[in-house]
């Protein structure tokens, strides 16, 4: 009876330390998943490549050439431009051949200044439609009237040399967004002001006959604060970017060039999940599924 009794108390014993095991083991997995789930931002739409030549570069604007569109990559490219001033205006349709209505329309114009030119200021407009959208409900279950939402963002920066091959350049930004909509048809449209932080390099170089340029760069961008879409409940931190490249350019003829770029992003991301309660509200569900963003709701 007593060894009955031992064996029926080793065998509840046992099954509580392996329940035990496996809900910590599920925790951890849990907490395990969590870390390593992708950050999620507001305002994703400021990350959107507004000029067809960076992009199809594959997004390796932070070292390239100068251009019109530095502005978006490295603001600090504006001190070598080789104009003294210029414009440019851009249409990027998003998503096309699932939506008709969805396209970031986008303007950056800069002007170089100074004794040698070695100063710059620009500015850049974007504008970002996710165009009609329908089949929302009240809470009485009730259909609403179709949703135009949309972010917007201009900023304005300066860059000066530091030396003949070096420039900085800092930017300052203002956005809006009007995506944390509430289904009762009360709308809340979030505003954020953020700073960039950028430095580009670049040194010519003659080898086998061939004149090379080596160019290197970094960009801090959309540093700022926190950003509520259902009125102050849950918050999102901007999608503060931190890109570092390096490019080698070889002149194939007069109109052609090889380059090969070096890109290294990193998303400067802050853990809020302990201190903020949610992550996301349902009325910033739309916003997460158009950019194909993980969603986790209240």
């Amino acid at each position: 009876m007593l060894n009955l009794l031992r064996t029926y108390s080793l065998t509840i014993i046992t099954n509580i330390c392996l329940m035990l095991c496996a809900g910590n083991m599920y925790g951890q997995e849990s907490e395990l998943k969590t870390s390593l789930s992708p950050p999620q931002t507001a305002i994703p739409s400021l990350t959107v490549a507004p000029d067809a030549r960076s992009s199809g570069m594959g997004d390796a604007g932070i070292a390239s050439e100068p251009d019109t569109y530095s502005q978006h990559w490295n603001p600090a490219k504006y001190s070598f431009t080789y104009s003294s001033k210029g414009i440019g205006i851009s249409y990027t349709p998003w998503l096309r051949k699932w939506v008709k209505d969805m396209h970031l329309l986008y303007a950056a114009g800069y002007i170089r200044f100074g004794r040698e030119g070695e100063q710059a200021l620009a500015t850049s407009v974007r504008y970002f439609s996710l165009g009609e959208i329908n089949g929302m409900q009240n809470d009485t279950g009730m259909d609403i009237s179709p949703l135009y939402p949309y972010e917007m963002a201009i900023d304005v920066s300066y860059s000066r040399k530091l030396s003949r091959n070096f420039s900085l350049a800092t930017a300052v930004r203002y956005v809006r967004s009007d995506m944390g909509i509430k289904v009762n048809e009360e709308r809340y449209a979030t505003n954020a002001v953020c700073i960039d932080l950028a430095g580009y390099g670049e040194h010519y170089f003659i080898r086998h006959r061939a004149e090379y340029l080596r160019s290197w760069g970094f960009h801090i961008a959309n540093v700022g604060n926190r950003v509520s879409y259902d009125g102050g409940l849950t918050y999102l931190f901007l999608p503060a970017t931190l890109r570092i490249g390096t490019g080698l350019l070889y002149p194939l003829s007069r109109v052609n060039h090889l380059g090969i770029f070096l890109i290294f992003i990193n998303i400067l991301y802050l853990h809020h999940r302990k201190a903020i309660p949610g992550l996301l509200s349902k009325e910033s569900f739309i916003l997460f599924r158009i950019f194909n963003l993980p969603f986790h709701g209240e």
